[in-house]
Order: C-alpha cells, then structure tokens, then sequence
C-alpha cells in the first residue's frame, strides 16, 4: 500500500477557460473574423487565435441588382421615375 503525500491529495486549481469571436461583414464581398481560446491558472496558461479574410465573388453584383430593383420600387411608388 503507498503512501499519499499531502501534495498529492491537492486538488489542481480549475483553470479558467475563455473564448471569444468577432465577424465583421461588408457589402462588397469581403469579411474578416477572429477566434481567440484561451485556459489560464496559476500553474500554467495557453492559448490559441486565428483570423480569417475572405472574399465572395459575385455578392457585389447581387447586391447591386438588389439596389436597383428596390430604387426602381421607390421610384415607381412615389411617381419620381
């Protein structure tokens, strides 16, 4: 049978345990986004990011077919077109 020593039977601290995200999305096809997780304690820490840029093709187009579509509504509703 061993002996546990009292360092033995401490309990490790919990460590704390965070995660955050942004997303920012423009109307020209581009976003960028961040992750960020981290776990920190008073014996260790770590932790971990990446971000991302992106473009979508075609979303410029769509949106501009949009916008003409809705001008032209306007327009034909208050008689300016």
């Amino acid at each position: 049978m061993q002996a546990s020593s009292p360092t033995a039977r401490r309990r490790q601290p919990t460590p704390a345990l965070t995660t955050a995200a942004i997303e920012m999305k423009w109307m020209n096809g581009w976003s960028a986004s961040a992750t960020f997780e981290g776990e920190f304690s008073n014996v260790t820490s770590s932790y971990a990011g990446k971000g991302v840029i992106r473009y979508q093709w075609g979303c410029l187009h769509v949106w501009h077919e949009r916008s003409k579509r809705a001008r032209s509504t306007n327009s034909d509703i208050d008689g300016s077109g």
